[in-house]
Formats: C-alpha cells, sequence, structure tokens
C-alpha cells in the first residue's frame, strides 16, 4: 500500500489548469524537494498536498484514503504545513507559536494535557530554540524565526511535513541550519519532507528525490544525481549550466554552475 501520493492530480485557480495531471507517490521518511521556475506550479501542487487548495480532478491519498474527505482534525495531526512567509504578532511569545501546533489533538478551548506539554517542549529543543522559549518573535533572527515556525508545526507531531520554500529571505548559514535541522529530523524521527525550493544545490544537498516541473508539467523525478543535468536544467530553466559531481567527506555531491541564459 502506497503512503502518501498524488493521483492523477489537476489543480489551479479560478478555473484555470496550473497544475495539468501530475501523478506522484512519496515514501515515508524521504526528503523530497520540488524545483522549477516561478509559475511552473510548484506552490499550488504543495497547497494541494497539504489540503488547502482542492484540486479540480485527481486526488491526494494518505494511505489511500482521499485527504478532503477526512476528517480536519484527523488530517491535521499527520500532517503539517508550513506556507510561503508565515506571520504572527511580533509580540508573540516563542512558546504561545508552537503551542497552536497543538490545536488538532485538543482543540481552542480545552486545557493542555500533559501530552502536548510535552509535545511543545520537544518541538522547542528539536529546533534548537529552548534558551528563545519565551523570547517574542519580533526579537528573533530570520533563521530563529523560521526554526520558531518549524517548532510549531513539528508540535503537531505530523508524519510529513510540506514546507514551501522555508529559506526564503534568509543568508546562507541560516539557509543551512534550517536545512540541516531538517534533515536531522528526517533521519532522528523518519519524518518525511517534501519541500519547495528555489537553490538547485541545497536541493541537491539535502533531498533523497527531486521532481523538476515547468508549466504545470513534470519534467523530471529522481535521486539529485538523475535530474540535475545540463539537459534536464536547460529544459526546466532556460538555462545553461555546468554539472560538477564531486565528493565531499566520502560524500559524492551533485554542484549546478549557472553559464547564462540559453539563446
Amino acid at each position: 500500500m502506497s503512503y502518501f501520493r498524488v493521483a492523477s492530480l489537476r489543480v489551479g485557480y479560478a478555473g484555470q489548469d496550473v497544475i495539468k495531471t501530475i501523478s506522484l507517490t512519496f515514501d515515508k521518511g524521504r526528503i523530497s524537494t520540488i524545483i522549477g521556475p516561478n509559475g511552473s506550479g510548484k506552490s499550488t501542487l504543495l497547497k494541494a498536498a497539504g489540503r488547502l487548495l482542492k484540486p479540480y480532478s485527481g486526488a491526494i491519498l494518505l494511505e489511500n484514503s482521499d485527504i478532503f474527505a477526512m476528517e480536519d482534525r484527523a488530517v491535521a495531526k499527520r500532517l503539517g504545513i508550513l506556507p510561503q512567509s508565515p506571520t504572527a504578532p511580533m509580540d508573540l511569545p516563542v512558546h504561545c507559536l508552537v503551542a497552536y501546533g497543538r490545536t488538532p489533538h485538543h482543540g481552542f478551548f480545552n486545557n493542555f494535557s500533559k501530552e502536548d506539554q510535552e509535545a511543545v517542549s520537544w518541538a522547542i529543543e528539536a529546533t534548537g530554540l529552548a534558551d528563545k522559549r519565551f523570547k517574542r518573535i519580533g526579537q528573533l533572527s530570520g533563521g530563529e524565526r523560521q526554526r520558531a515556525w518549524i517548532a510549531m508545526a513539528l508540535a503537531q507531531k505530523p508524519e510529513i511535513l510540506l514546507l514551501d520554500e522555508p529559506t526564503t529571505y534568509l543568508d546562507i548559514h541560516h539557509q543551512f541550519e534550517v536545512l540541516e535541522l531538517l534533515q536531522g529530523l528526517n533521519r532522528d524521527h523518519n519524518l518525511t519532507v517534501i519541500m519547495v525550493l528555489h537553490d538547485l544545490n541545497l536541493a541537491a544537498s539535502f533531498s533523497h528525490r527531486i521532481i523538476a516541473l515547468k508549466d504545470g508539467i513534470m519534467v523530471a523525478d529522481g535521486d539529485p544525481e538523475r535530474v540535475l543535468n545540463t539537459e534536464t536544467i536547460s529544459e526546466v530553466f532556460n538555462i545553461r549550466s555546468k554539472v560538477l559531481r564531486i565528493s565531499e567527506d566520502g560524500i559524492s555531491k551533485t554542484v549546478a554552475i549557472p553559464l547564462g541564459v540559453r539563446h
């Protein structure tokens, strides 16, 4: 039985297709990254997978159950989504933001249980924010703020975490900080991660699998070494590139170097 599946999905806005009949199967405990140019349908696909956008046709299946037919709280207990540029009051303390992640488990009006408290503390510890627990969101750096949002999603204790460009607006240090955090959560807790990234080299470094989209159609799907080649990069992004395979600490990595617009 497949774990998490996008089946013949058509989805868009105002009756216009953005995603044009895509099918994908996601294995449990893997990191999958969606790449593509602006307008290719990356965020739209993630919104549909996260139950934020209803398909025109096809289905999103979690262990063969259509997530749009499941109860809201049942889905939220198993699937967390972090959209682009989430917002919260700047005077909200970190632990309060993270506690919102427990809403699917206790509702809005019930008291926190011991399990809820333990989940919030675990999420704060797991994201390295223990010393920032009582800081206000507005007092955090960009990287710390992004980790706080990830902590909120983790407090749900989801099996699957969807993230739309989690490194946007972050400098290179904080980009690595966030992606190393996700990589560690995947490794240590078998968390299934599906995310959208713009940076091809970050996608190659932190993903088991890369899915390339263009104009709502899947162009390539596979491990980074298979997907990131000069032909695919040219087709998807309309640029010339040089792709290198390097070895670092005994680990082989794929590096894409853009050379210019293809004419």
